[in-house]
């Protein structure tokens, strides 16, 4: 994470920490994850993950959590991957009819996280029925 920081001093730098091996949280706290999100912050690298799943335990015990209880200066960003248009990870798969909730993952990362940064995966049909008509020009 220092490297990064200081080949890229004048650039927004974030580290990605998500599931530690060997730790669950937050039953079995090693403090792995917590050490990686603290160093962060000390040097001013933003902090991020992957998969905005905010009904699934995993999720919400482990990078959620780290944003939500942290007070932080640096950047957090989080992502919307393959799946999670859908409340899932890493899947292709396309649900007809399914409810749009991109408004409630975006109003979940700004309010609740309180991100700088989200990042959409471009999975269709999802980004261009769900993603891009959620954000309409100079809004």
């Amino acid at each position: 994470m220092l490297a990064l920081k200081k080949a890229f001093p004048r650039s927004v730098t974030m580290q990605y920490a998500n599931f530690m091996y060997d730790e669950w949280l937050p039953w079995d706290d090693k403090g792995y994850l917590r050490s990686i999100y603290d160093y962060g912050e000390k040097i001013g690298v933003g902090l991020g993950g992957p998969d905005l799943m905010f009904t699934k335990k995993g999720q919400l015990n482990h990078t959620i959590a780290m944003m939500h209880e942290g007070v932080f200066t640096v950047p957090l960003g989080i992502a919307v991957q393959d799946g999670n248009y859908i409340g899932e990870t890493g899947t292709g798969r396309v649900v007809a009819g399914h409810k749009n909730i991109v408004p409630v993952l975006h109003d979940f990362a700004k309010d609740f996280l309180r991100v700088s940064y989200m990042f959409w995966s471009n999975q269709e049909p999802y980004f261009s029925q769900d993603v891009i008509p959620s954000f309409p020009m100079g809004k």
